[in-house]
């Protein structure tokens, strides 16, 4: 079960404040724009009675609820567009229900605001907003002393990992009979996602090994990990706290397993893994791998000219540097003659 959170780096955080600058949503309707009530309608409401789905693959299972733009002729504060949902329509309490595609080594934010219908049966809106069929929340808005001009939104969000398959998210009305708990731009967005994860390689002792991970989010930070132990720059290391690490001659110690921990305020996440191969020392100029430097090396090299590989990986380079070029012409005649078996 997700955690809530008090902090920038937990789970769930009550804000009052104007909205920041929105990433993409991915919930469409989220402000229950749609169906559209009409301008001639001064009492400005669309009653909906479940199960039946109100747009944007909204679900409502169970009740009724409204979507209301004014009321005697006076339009409604809402925190986006100009309407908003009441989860307790006339006579019965609404469940709301849509599924999330929050899936991949993603987490997100789900975010919505809350407020409350003042224009009949002042007192406490509750709502239970639940993640799959279990309760997260039970959330209370006061609407004594309020108007549909100030109405006293309160916006919650929510963050937490995505999974194999879709969650879904319910918001289940618990409060009397009419002028129920309302809720307003409710949105799923990206926050911290791994876009690119590192790939596996394999390397001549010596040459040099970059693994790279990429991610969007709020300034990500970096930790990358060889195994479960946390790497620091030193030695032939650098680039252990960015998105790119680099093993400027790798050695046989260098081999093994590395992943990168990514985080920033909405949470943490660990990339794919990716494996490090270092192969034995090569021949020097053995650019055809008979452990002899000669004209066949040169006939080597020419064949696979200007060929690019994985540093170490590919015919004819010999330098190990992952491109066939002058460095393989220049090595070749360097160590032309000798036998690396002695």
């Amino acid at each position: 079960m997700p955690s809530r959170r008090s902090s920038s780096r937990a789970g769930f955080a009550l804000l009052v404040l104007a909205a920041a600058a929105h990433a993409q949503n991915m919930i469409p309707n989220g402000g229950f724009e749609d169906p559209s009530v009409p301008a001639e309608d001064v009492d400005g409401g669309i009653l909906f009675i479940g199960p039946t789905i109100i747009p944007g693959d909204w679900n409502l299972t169970a009740g009724s609820a409204d979507i209301l733009r004014r009321h005697n002729a006076t339009p409604y504060q809402v925190p986006e567009g100009s309407q908003a949902i009441d989860l307790t329509g006339q006579g019965t309490r609404g469940t709301l229900r849509r599924t999330l595609g929050a899936t991949g080594n993603t987490i997100y934010r789900l975010s919505f605001w809350l407020s409350g219908n003042p224009t009949c049966e002042q007192g406490i809106k509750r709502i239970n907003f639940l993640l799959e069929n279990t309760i997260f929340a039970q959330l209370n808005f006061n609407t004594t002393g309020r108007s549909p001009t100030n109405m006293g939104w309160t916006k919650y969000e929510y963050t937490f990992p995505g999974l194999p398959e879709p969650r879904f998210v319910q918001f289940q009305s618990t409060t009397g009979t009419n002028c129920g708990a309302m809720l307003d731009d409710v949105r799923l967005e990206k926050c911290l996602e791994v876009t690119a994860n590192p790939l596996s390689q394999e390397r001549c002792e010596g040459a040099p090994a970059i693994f790279s991970v990429d991610a969007a989010g709020t300034a990500p930070q970096y930790r990358w990990r060889k195994g479960t132990v946390t790497i620091a720059d030193g030695g032939n290391v650098s680039g252990a706290t960015t998105s790119t690490l680099v093993l400027a001659s790798a050695s046989p110690s260098d081999a093994g397993e590395y992943s990168c921990l990514v985080f920033d305020e909405c949470g943490e996440l660990f990339s794919g893994s990716a494996v490090l191969t270092v192969a034995p020392p090569s021949c020097p100029g053995d650019a055809n791998g008979d452990r002899i430097v000669n004209f066949q090396d040169i006939t080597k090299v020419l064949e696979f000219w200007n060929f690019n590989y994985a540093p170490g990986t590919g015919p004819g380079d010999s330098d190990c540097d992952g491109s066939v070029d002058f460095g393989e012409i220049t090595l070749v005649l360097s160590a032309f003659g000798a036998s690396c078996d002695g």
